[in-house]
């Protein structure tokens, strides 16, 4: 007797269907302004709505439907509540949103079935959708716990029980997708901008063994599976039991402020003083040249007293970056490398540098970008400390 397949559907997850009520109505638009991902591309994507405080209210994918309709794969308990907080920011646009119980979401452990590679990571399996009315009775018991089983075993969260009340970064939305840094705002995105320019992301989601949860740090935990999701400090994390998808690095977070560098000192700190490219003021201080192959910015990083001690932040090497620094300062400032009144001594991966709120202002728009005239200006200066050097 062959054996019956087994079940896909996900009764833990219901549709939610926006739905243009007039031919000048943007569906995409308004869920654009409102979700953290970008929608502007192929779909489904994966995409949280938060609060203010850019912290985790609802996690979902959104699929496309018809014409200019959207379709919100969500927690099925949770979806009257989406509709609700959807229609507050809907105020007087003619837009649908309900939830569609004709639409079933539907889930397989492997790829190449027809279905869609769940966009969050491409081991979790494929989604579909199809309409509920085709489902037997056979179906009803569901794929819920293989799912559940699939995911955490994956290290993946999700849902209000797992992510609840977290910042959205927290939740590990980079390394699977769920944000955009380039998309413009929505609601949380203030908080979560800064996040990531300042590389503040301190503490992750971890599904791990519950013999070693942390009870004041657990946010789920599943007996059944010997498994439980911890919020912990990215120090904290034992390499070996964070999934290889996990970045904890901060320097990978795309967009964000984290640049390779070099710390370099003055070889000869009286022939070489810098003066301070706004005020012209002598300054002790030593430049953090970024490497890269179109720069922005040359910016104070470090005292020379603290590059003698070899102590400039970060910890990611790497090992190209003489060649790229030597590059750098003959495009930039003109000069040879050998003349250069530096001495490279240590290569990482750092934030960029800090600035006091008077030099923030001269030196960056409002956006945290470089004046054009402050690099030049800085760019000059030291070339001109260079040739004095000689």
């Amino acid at each position: 007797m062959p054996h019956a397949p087994a079940p896909t559907r996900l009764f833990d997850r219901a549709i939610v269907r926006l739905t243009p009520e007039s031919e000048e109505e943007d569906v995409k638009g308004f869920l654009q302004g409102l979700v953290t991902n970008d929608l502007n591309q192929p779909l489904p994507i994966y995409a949280g709505l938060l609060s203010a405080q850019g912290k985790a209210l609802f996690d979902f994918l959104v699929w496309p439907s018809g014409d200019r309709e959207l379709l919100i794969d969500c927690e099925a308990d949770l979806a009257e509540e989406l509709v609700k907080r959807l229609s507050l920011y809907r105020l007087r646009r003619k837009i649908a949103i309900a939830v569609d119980p004709a639409v079933a979401v539907h889930w397989r452990a492997h790829l190449g079935d027809g279905g869609v590679a769940d966009p969050r990571l491409g081991e979790l399996g494929q989604r579909w959708l199809a309409p509920a009315e085709e489902q037997t009775t056979d179906e009803r018991e569901g794929a819920d716990a293989a799912w559940r089983a699939h995911r955490l075993h994956r290290g993946v969260s999700e849902g209000r029980a797992e992510l609840g009340d977290i910042l959205w970064l927290e939740t590990n939305a980079v390394d699977l997708n769920g944000v955009s840094f380039s998309k413009g705002c929505y609601i949380g995105q203030e908080n979560t901008a800064r996040m990531n320019w300042r590389q503040k992301v301190n503490r992750r989601l971890v599904v791990v063994p519950l013999d070693r949860s942390e009870e004041k740090r657990r946010k789920a935990d599943y007996p059944e599976l010997g498994l439980a999701v911890d919020h912990l400090r990215v120090a904290e994390i034992d390499p070996a039991i964070a999934p290889p998808w996990m970045s904890l690095e901060p320097a990978h977070y795309p967009g964000g402020r984290s640049t390779p560098i070099v710390a370099i000192e003055l070889t000869s700190i009286r022939s070489a003083r810098s003066r301070d490219a706004v005020s012209g003021r002598p300054s002790d201080r030593v430049s953090a040249l970024p490497i890269s192959a179109s720069p922005i910015a040359i910016s104070t990083r470090a005292s020379v007293a603290s590059c003698r001690r070899d102590k400039p932040s970060g910890s990611v090497h790497s090992p190209g970056a003489i060649s790229s620094m030597s590059s750098w300062i003959v495009s930039t400032i003109g000069a040879s490398a050998s003349s250069f009144p530096v001495r490279i001594i240590q290569l990482a991966s750092c934030p960029a540098p800090s600035l006091s709120k008077a030099s923030n202002a001269r030196s960056t728009t409002s956006r945290g970008v470089p004046r054009p005239a402050r690099v030049a200006r800085t760019a000059s200066a030291m070339a001109s400390h260079t040739v004095a050097a000689r």
